[in-house]
């Protein structure tokens, strides 16, 4: 058949792959520059005993078998030294989940809104955790095969049935998002009313394989449920919902503001008028409605300031998600005119140039930003890996850290995840601040009262107030200090001059500073922050 004919025929199934192209395009670009950042340690390190418990101990609250063994795998095979193989997977995993949702739609509300609906979530840039972020590989698993599993339950057979059982087993051991899911194939096959004892399979491996982790490892996890979440939890369920749908619109650059208020009520009395005309609620919409109502009202029960608030970045795909199939199911079978489509694509447009916008400030001032920070903090232990402590943490970023001597036999393990000196030198200003920063606690920098100077080289520098100009260049590990008034010493080895404060040296006394050696050659430089002269001898 002509090519030409077939996408006449298709024309909006070609609009959405290419717009499928183009998505993974801009997320490769995105994701090819980035390494292991924050939660993504955990699974590197910390998770090494050769036991189940590797697989099974829960991260937070969530059940992660298939995201571990992913990463153990990659490290298998490619080491730690790069995260390119991880982040193919991980996007391929999401674009999967994208189609899953299109072919879900689809029968629902036709071709148009559904490449419309779908279009956004592939640069759902409100989400740029899920779209950037390793670690939430979890989170596009469990969707991937809760809509799989939905789609497989339309057959009505039972290969359908048995292959609707493995994608929700799938969903239920990559994160606790499978449970909402869980709970919506459930609402699925008893609103079917066919062959439900002998289609209760389905959901009866993936629940029991659920509650055997719980009773075995998953209770041991942390919480933060609460009688005041109990409380605050219908304000949460709307806030969340009006967030997903200031994402799917583009509106939530004016989240403080009375507009996505007045979108979220325009679209809850709208769909509650449809379905009130029309009186039928469909069997979708009950079924969206169970999986969005019971994610976001597990997420408000363990609701916890900063780290689950409704409006976190990670929980706005899974949430904008399950806002498209609820509206789907409430509007199941319309398919509107041109009059209509035109100005739901031209809304789609608009809040896919402000979520591309949003992805771009989430990988600039997030990802890369500590993808930088994290590489050149452990870069640091690993010049400093002959004296530095086993038991120093190293900071990762906002609420992770390792300990150094972690690191270091993942490092005999795997290989190295550090930066070489030349990396090093090409890096940014932060990038080689943050090496410098970490090499001085990590050698660590010491400084001892003496009573003399055991050195013949001296020469007197007078100290600075603003920089820390001028600057002497070390010749070994000790320096001998005696300035005129307490000064701060500030070192510098891979960042231009001597930024970095490392010591107090009091004034009147003399200060015996040690530097210990390491696997570097670059010479590190002294300055001096305070007034008055400094008497340095080497």
């Amino acid at each position: 058949m002509d090519g030409s004919i077939v996408i006449r025929r298709r024309p909006w199934v070609f609009v959405f792959a290419a717009l499928v192209a183009a998505s993974a395009a801009l997320l490769l670009h995105y994701r090819l520059r980035l390494g292991f950042v924050f939660d993504d340690w955990s699974f590197i390190i910390g998770r090494e005993t050769g036991g189940v418990g590797d697989y099974l101990n829960p991260h937070n609250e969530h059940i992660s078998v298939i995201p571990v063994a992913m990463f153990k795998l990659s490290l298998a095979v490619f080491g730690m030294g790069t995260a390119v193989p991880l982040q193919i997977f991980s996007l391929s995993v999401f674009l999967v989940s994208v189609v899953a949702l299109f072919l879900y739609l689809r029968p629902l509300i036709g071709d148009p809104l559904s490449v419309a609906g779908c279009a956004v979530i592939l640069f759902f840039g409100i989400s740029y955790d899920d779209l950037l972020w390793i670690f939430q590989t979890g989170f596009s698993l469990s969707i991937a095969g809760g809509i799989g599993a939905l789609l497989m339950l339309r057959r009505e057979d039972r290969t359908g049935d048995m292959w609707a059982c493995l994608f929700l087993t799938i969903a239920v051991m990559s994160s606790s998002m499978g449970i909402p899911l869980m709970i919506g194939v459930t609402v699925d096959l008893i609103t079917r009313r066919r062959r439900l004892v002998r289609r209760a399979f389905v959901v009866a491996v993936p629940a029991c394989i659920y509650l055997l982790w719980w009773l075995g490892w998953g209770h041991t996890a942390s919480s933060d449920v609460s009688w005041g979440n109990v409380v605050a939890s219908p304000r949460y369920v709307y806030n969340a919902f009006r967030t997903a749908l200031s994402g799917l619109t583009g509106t939530f650059e004016y989240s403080g503001t009375w507009l996505t208020h007045l979108v979220a009520g325009a679209v809850l009395t709208s769909t509650a008028a449809y379905l009130f005309v029309k009186r039928k609620v469909p069997r979708s919409f009950l079924v969206a409605g169970a999986i969005g109502l019971s994610y976001w009202g597990l997420a408000a029960l363990n609701a916890a300031p900063v780290l689950r608030e409704y409006d976190a970045p990670r929980y706005q795909y899974p949430a904008g998600v399950f806002l498209l199939m609820i509206l789907a199911g409430a509007f199941e079978g319309i398919r509107p005119r041109t009059k209509i489509v035109l100005p739901v694509t031209a809304v789609a447009l608009l809040a896919i140039v402000v979520n591309i916008s949003a992805l771009n400030r989430g990988y600039e001032e997030v990802f890369d930003t500590y993808t930088v920070y994290s590489t050149a903090g452990l870069t640091a232990v690993e010049i400093a890996r002959d004296s530095v402590p086993g038991d120093l943490d190293v900071p990762l970023g906002s609420f992770a850290s390792v300990k150094a001597g972690d690191y270091l036999e993942a490092v005999d393990r795997y290989g190295s995840a550090a930066w070489s000196e030349d990396e090093i030198e090409e890096s940014t200003e932060a990038g080689r601040a943050r090496v410098d920063e970490q090499l001085i606690g990590s050698l660590p920098v010491s400084a001892t009262p003496v009573n003399r100077i055991a050195a013949t080289d001296c020469e007197t520098i007078t100290a600075s107030e603003v920089v820390p100009e001028p600057t002497v260049t070390l010749d070994g590990s000790e320096i001998y200090l005696r300035p005129q008034r307490d000064v701060t010493v500030t070192l510098g080895r891979f960042l231009e001059g001597a930024q970095i404060r490392a010591i107090e040296a009091p004034g009147g006394e003399t200060t015996l500073m040690n530097v210990p050696a390491d696997r570097s050659d670059v010479p590190w430089r002294a300055g001096f922050l305070g007034t008055g002269a400094v008497k340095v001898c080497q």
